[in-house]
């Protein structure tokens, strides 16, 4: 995935800087360290706050949004979200044909859009023009999930809520625009009145008091505002139909987090398959009755499966499994062309590094699940360190000493293996993450 191929991605950010304008800025250069052409389209609403000059590897294009002086500065926030969204699609549509008719002919194709999510008119423009779209949400995740929660929260009485009191947050201290010094200052607000103090059962541990409202505009509209931009991040996540192949590594810790991870693409509207080997195989009967399954002829002898050495039980695994696999996911393959439900991409565990290999000759996308965390990546990944140090192997008489170069970590919290080389299974952990291949962490709470 590092290597783009020289590929161009387009990003559209919203016109505020502090809380739109500076992540999607951050996004941008991350993609640009893996190798990726970066085009940013903006409007000329708070332009000034691009910058060319402080990223000269970048493109900067800027488009009218049709926006009048009174308009622009409305004290209305989803009044103006209202506005951007309607005045900017023709340009934006406009631009984005341009740069994609530019790029029929250039060696750096364009991968796809990056838009905001409050910039709902870009999901159907992009889809018009056949370019996939990534939403960013430049909330945390936590607050997002308060804004899906919305409607529950208002069907339960807890908004909005009957106060005679509001206390703002100042972040006045932010040097931005007025606009934007508005926004930061009366955008969140917290309603003070005798619930207060109240739990929100459906969002533990939030009380009442954490819930987000906007000051300055009508709840009815908010309200509408939310729901509006839930149903489109839900029309996105319907996937029309396409399927997934989930191939899970057949051992204890590996199973159950893929089949997880296949309950929830499911719950978005994707058709799940499993391929599966006889070893540990899986029994349907006693699985979601949803997937399909898909056995591959790959067994261990009783001798194979005895082996107490987990590198080389993964290296047998590899070995045996390319060419059953092969053929069934060439199978699945032909499948999903003639039934009309195209194959999406291929999910598989990293231990099984053939999978990526068959894959890539299918020209079929790959992705990663990392069934352990990403901590436990780092760790992996410091092995060649943690020897020089003298941390590993391990000696019992060190077990509290602080791991000075992944702090908070002592000697005794360090993975081991009994039974393999450490230095095998470091060698098994990392290669896949160099090579085409999106990774997926597996985040335990």
């Amino acid at each position: 995935m590092e290597q783009s191929k020289h590929r161009r991605v387009i990003l559209f950010p919203l016109p505020f800087p502090a809380s739109h304008i500076n992540p999607m800025l951050q996004l941008a250069n991350i993609l640009h360290t893996k190798g990726f052409s970066i085009t940013i389209i903006h409007t000329n609403f708070n332009s000034h706050n691009f910058n060319p000059s402080a990223h000269p590897h970048f493109t900067f294009i800027s488009i009218p949004d049709g926006l009048s002086e009174s308009e622009a500065a409305t004290n209305n926030i989803l009044h103006l979200f209202s506005l951007l969204n309607v005045k900017c699609v023709e340009q934006f549509r406009e631009c984005l044909a341009s740069l994609l008719s530019a790029d029929a002919n250039s060696e750096e194709p364009i991968a796809c859009l990056i838009s905001d999510a409050i910039f709902h008119f870009t999901q159907p423009v992009a889809e018009s023009l056949k370019l996939p779209r990534l939403a960013l949400e430049t909330m945390g995740a936590t607050c997002t999930a308060v804004y899906y929660a919305f409607p529950l929260l208002r069907e339960r009485g807890y908004l909005p809520i009957q106060g005679t009191t509001l206390q703002a947050i100042s972040f006045l201290t932010l040097h931005i625009t007025q606009f934007e010094k508005f926004m930061c200052s009366t955008l969140i607000v917290f309603q003070i009145d005798y619930r207060l103090e109240e739990l929100v059962k459906e969002l533990p541990p939030l009380k009442v008091k954490d819930l987000p409202v906007v000051k300055g505009c009508d709840a009815d509209k908010y309200f509408e505002f939310i729901q509006t931009k839930n149903n489109l991040d839900s029309k996105m996540e319907q996937s029309k139909g396409r399927r997934l192949i989930l191939c899970p590594l057949p051992l204890q810790g590996h199973i159950n987090p893929m089949l997880e991870l296949a309950k929830i693409l499911h719950s978005k509207g994707f058709s799940i398959a499993i391929i599966h080997t006889n070893f540990n195989s899986l029994n349907p009967s006693t699985r979601n009755p949803h997937f399909t399954y898909h056995s591959i002829p790959v067994d261990l002898t009783e001798t194979e499966a005895s082996i107490k050495d987990l590198t080389v039980v993964l290296s047998i695994l590899n070995a045996k499994c390319v060419e059953p696999f092969r053929e069934c996911l060439a199978g699945l393959l032909s499948d999903g062309v003639h039934s009309g439900n195209p194959i999406a991409c291929l999910i598989s565990d990293p231990f099984f590094d053939f999978t990526r290999s068959v894959a890539e000759s299918f020209e079929l996308p790959t992705i990663m699940l990392r069934t352990g965390s990403a901590a436990s990546l780092a760790v992996y990944a410091a092995f060649p360190l943690l020897k020089e140090k003298g941390y590993l192997p391990i000696s019992d008489s060190r077990l509290e000493i602080p791991v000075a170069e992944l702090s908070p970590l002592k000697v005794k919290d360090l993975p081991t293996m009994t039974n393999c080389d450490p230095e095998i299974l470091k060698d098994m952990h990392l290669p896949q993450f160099a090579k085409n291949i999106t990774p997926i962490f597996q985040f335990s709470h």
